[in-house]
């Protein structure tokens, strides 16, 4: 739905462009594609640009921090000196304490120009340095809470150092080197120098003390210790990283780190002996620290350099990549506009030529010059040019066809008439001046509902198709029955312009339908047939079924003839339908001699159904039955019983009941209820004497087929032959199918039987001109081996369109996809189709339409008795009309009487076949 959208989004804003907007629109896109990516790199380069120069105001804060820590370390040193009595440090005194104001005041103007700290961090550190000043520690004896201030003061200091170094990704870069020194310029080397100076400051106070306490002693140790080891990291650490430097710093700082260490630990071994004095040893320690510093300077030009680094090889980069995009621009507009040239030139041809064909010039010629797809299309159009004139003739008979086929009509978007083919008026009545400009509902049928004229607009107006069957009226008030399909024609915008109507008149299909429904009805007796009792039966409970059957009907049949025989049935029938209302019973005529009592409500069960049984076989064999100038006619029954309590389901009850009267038959007994156990006992030998026969025959070649003669009634000619299968048993009696194939299919040889008929009548009719049928059953054509072997010979035999494949109607087709997919298969080959037995019961016309069928063969049941039937005539005669009417050709089967030839020759059936014509024989009549 999503795609659709797009697309339709895409066709309302692209495809109504003009050529040069299109063009220009593409290369504003291309254009834009490039802009993306320069964008990207532009951006990337000033945001790496801008990340590089914030690391060089970062070690400009680093440095100004580092600046205003050395001075406040001295201070702190020279003062602990002086307050534990050595006043020979007050100028150094002094002299720090000028230089830390400068440094801070410098440090506080670096801020106001980058503003990366707020003013209130400066707070405590300005506050605290007024209280560190020599004029103001007059009433602070205590020499180690201003040692204490001096170092949180320089902590501060150090946590804002590093603050900065965050905020300006100082120590954050993919360069591990560069990383490493600004780790060290931050943290490394003022960590060691703040060591430093509370290792000068602690040492210097104690020495002019001129003693030594033992917490003393353990807290410059653990100062010396921690400078030791934060000053062999910082070694290796440049080891590891190739770090190099100059005048050989690292050394420097060692050395004077072991020289006071030295002193250090002689101090506190031997505090009685003066090894130096507290200047002197404040001197050295200020050296070394100066050397610290000297350091830090030095890896401060590194980290500069490797900056500088960085940003010219961005700005290569940059460089390279916007020059490329550049060139790459450029070329692709000189492509786009030599395309555009090209496109365009050609083009004005095909503009000038079409508004040449818009105005009535047909077959015009362009001059072809390129060999390219351009060239393919001027070509292209030159040919179609050519076969326009062609095109427009076949499409004005395809007009013409559907105009003689269908009904045609149009109506505006309000439903106003503005156009009718001549079939709708044939069909309805009406002249086209007398219809056209009157509103669609004069052809309303009074009986059509409202709602179905509310659906079909409903559905118009979505703009979607409408199909399905409507009634409409003619000008004589006749009610017409059309399938109509309703198209909403819409213009480049979607909006509705008019509605064309394309109708078929199916008022004889529908007509057919209800005499199909009729056909429920046994045309002989009266009574609903097998199907009604089939449809009955579906989601009944708890019923009960006798099947009746007369012995020995053949043998009646032979001796008094046909019509006495069917005046037994209707004699029967009747005798059980007055004995319906005493036992309360449903009765059907199967077919034949069969009829079927159905009870309901478990009015048949275990307990009674002997009792009921007997008295009514006892009722039907006391009377005689009127034949006539024959004369009064006695009859015997059989019957199998069956109670669908002993089953799940009423699938298989008609079949359990049919099997339970045979066996009676064959017990010679007069009824018997169907128990599974019955099946078991059933005829097991004779089933496998058969399967044994079937299985020699096939194996000995004797499944043989025969062919009937079928007749064109047209110039009574035989034109076709069916193929009707026989067994030939080891005395040479001949079986008809009905002795052997359900056994077959039961035993899993159909399928072999199938393939015998198919491959010997192929053989048989390969060079004959005849059409050959063969009869496929649902079992054929769901077995895929079957369906293979039959493309395969259809494929390899010379006459495909001869061959007629003809599928049992009377099986209701139920697997209704696999036969429509069967028939498309070998329709595409050429073979055609056939319905055998229609009209049995099992009639679905649409079906068998949508099926696409050749031809219909209607059931021999109702052709019998045509000459003396008068429902058997209309229903046959509707068969045959409704079937011209849709294309597809007839054939009667058991056609056995000159008259009933006649019958059906007058009623214009196109073929016939029967004993009359000819009977089924091994060889061609």
């Amino acid at each position: 739905m999503l795609f659709k959208k797009l697309q339709r989004l895409n066709i309302l804003s692209i495809n109504n462009l003009h050529l040069k907007t299109k063009v220009m629109l593409a290369i504003g896109t291309m254009f834009a594609l490039f802009i993306a990516p320069t964008f990207i790199i532009i951006n990337d380069f000033r945001t790496k640009s801008l990340i590089y120069d914030k690391k060089i105001i970062g070690l400009q804060y680093a440095s100004h921090f580092n600046k205003l820590i050395a001075p406040l370390q001295l201070h702190r040193g020279a003062l602990n000196g002086y307050l534990n009595g050595y006043i020979g440090l007050l100028k150094d005194i002094e002299k720090s304490q000028k230089n830390i104001q400068e440094r801070l005041t410098a440090l506080i103007e670096l801020n106001n120009h980058y503003s990366i700290l707020e003013d209130k961090e400066f707070d405590f550190v300005i506050k605290t340095i007024e209280d560190i000043k020599f004029e103001n520690i007059a009433t602070k004896k205590s020499s180690g809470y201003i040692f204490i201030l001096h170092s949180n003061i320089i902590s501060e200091l150090i946590r804002l150092m590093r603050k900065t170094s965050s905020i300006t990704h100082l120590a954050a870069t993919s360069d591990s080197k560069l990383a490493i020194i600004g780790v060290m310029i931050t943290n490394t080397l003022p960590t060691l120098q703040e060591l430093s100076g509370q290792l000068r400051g602690h040492s210097v106070g104690i020495l002019a003390k001129d003693n030594i306490a033992n917490s003393q002693k353990i807290m410059l140790l653990s100062l010396i210790n921690k400078i030791d080891r934060l000053f062999y990291n910082i070694a290796e650490t440049f080891d590891l990283y190739d770090i190099e430097l100059k005048n050989e710093h690292l050394d420097k700082v060692l050395n004077k780190t072991l020289q006071i260490r030295s002193n250090i630990e002689l101090f506190i071994a031997y505090p009685n002996i003066s090894i130096l004095t507290p200047r002197q040893l404040f001197s050295q320690a200020t050296s070394l620290m100066n050397k610290q510093i000297e350091l830090q300077s030095e890896l401060k030009h590194k980290y500069i350099s490797g900056v500088q680094f960085l940003k010219e090889d961005l700005l290569y980069k940059f460089i390279f990549l916007l020059t490329f995009l550049i060139i790459a621009l450029i070329f692709a507009l000189y492509i786009s506009s030599s395309l555009y040239i090209s496109i365009l030139s050609s083009l004005k041809k095909l503009s000038n030529a079409s508004k040449r064909i818009g105005d009535g010039e047909l077959d015009i010629q362009i001059e072809v010059n390129l060999k390219d797809e351009i060239g393919e299309a001027l070509m292209a159009f030159n040919s179609m040019s050519y076969n326009l004139a062609e095109n427009i003739t076949f499409l004005d008979r395809y007009k013409m066809a559907i105009d003689e086929t269908s009904i045609v009509l149009k109506t505006n978007k309000d439903g106003i008439i503005t156009y009718v083919n001549k079939k709708f008026c044939d069909t309805y009545g009406y002249a086209k001046e007398e219809i056209i400009g009157k509103p669609h509902n004069i052809l309303k049928s009074p009986s059509e509902q409202e709602k179905s004229y509310s659906e079909i607009w409903n559905t118009i107006g979505k703009k979607e198709i409408w199909r399905g069957i409507i009634k409409n009226l003619s000008k004589d008030n006749k009610i017409y029955i059309s399938e109509t399909t309703i198209i909403p024609m819409l213009d480049t915008n979607g909006n509705i312009l008019e509605h064309i109507e394309i109708r078929h008149d199916i008022t004889e299909l529908e007509r057919f339908k209800k005499e199909i429904e009729k056909h429920n009805i046994d045309l002989l007796t009266g009574l609903p047939n097998r199907n009604k009792f089939l449809e009955e039966i579906e989601n009944a409970n708890n019923i009960g079924i006798i099947y009746l059957n007369i012995n020995n009907f053949s043998g009646l049949n032979q001796f008094y003839g046909f019509k006495v025989a069917d005046r037994v049935l209707i004699g029967l029938s009747t005798h059980l339908s007055e004995m319906a209302k005493e036992f309360n019973y449903k009765l059907y005529r199967l077919r034949s001699d069969d009829f079927l009592i159905m009870f309901t409500q478990n009015r048949l069960n275990t307990e009674n159904y002997k009792e009921i049984t007997e008295r009514i076989i006892d009722k039907v064999e006391s009377r005689e039955i009127e034949c006539g100038t024959t004369g009064s006619i006695n009859i015997n029954l059989t019957s199998g019983i069956v109670l669908s309590s002993s089953f799940r389901g009423n699938k298989d009850l008609l079949a359990h009941a049919e099997q339970a009267k045979k066996i009676a038959k064959i017990r010679n007994k007069k009824y018997l209820l169907y128990n599974t156990a019955i099946d078991k006992g059933l005829d097991y030998k004779k089933n496998i004497k058969y399967i044994n026969e079937i299985k020699n025959a096939i194996k000995n070649d004797m499944i043989k087929v025969y062919f009937q003669p079928i007749v064109d009634n047209t110039n009574g000619k035989i034109t076709k032959y069916e193929a009707l299968v026989r067994l030939i048993k080891d005395d040479g009696e001949v079986l008809s199918p009905y002795f052997f194939l359900d056994i077959a299919v039961k035993a899993n040889l159909y399928a072999k039987i199938t393939r015998i008929v198919i491959n010997k009548s192929f053989e048989k009719f390969h060079n004959l001109p005849y059409i050959l049928t063969i009869n496929l059953s649902i079992e054929d054509i769901n077995n895929k081996e079957t369906l293979s072997f039959i493309f395969n010979k259809l494929k390899s035999y010379p006459n495909p369109e001869n061959i007629v494949f003809e599928i049992l109607e009377s099986q209701e087709i139920k697997d209704y996809i696999a036969v429509k997919e069967f028939v498309k298969k070998v329709k595409k080959i050429g073979a055609k189709i056939a319905i055998d037995d229609f009209g049995s019961g099992y009639s679905n016309f649409e079906h068998i339409i949508n099926i696409g069928a050749d031809f219909i063969k209607i059931d021999g049941s109702l052709i019998k008795n045509i000459d003396c039937d008068k429902n058997s005539q209309i229903l046959v005669k509707s068969i045959i009309n409704l079937s011209k009417n849709l294309g597809i050709k007839t054939i009667a089967e058991f056609v056995c009487s000159k008259d009933i030839y006649d019958i059906v020759q007058n009623m214009e059936a196109d073929f016939s076949q029967g004993y009359y014509l000819g009977e089924p024989r091994s060889n061609l009549v």
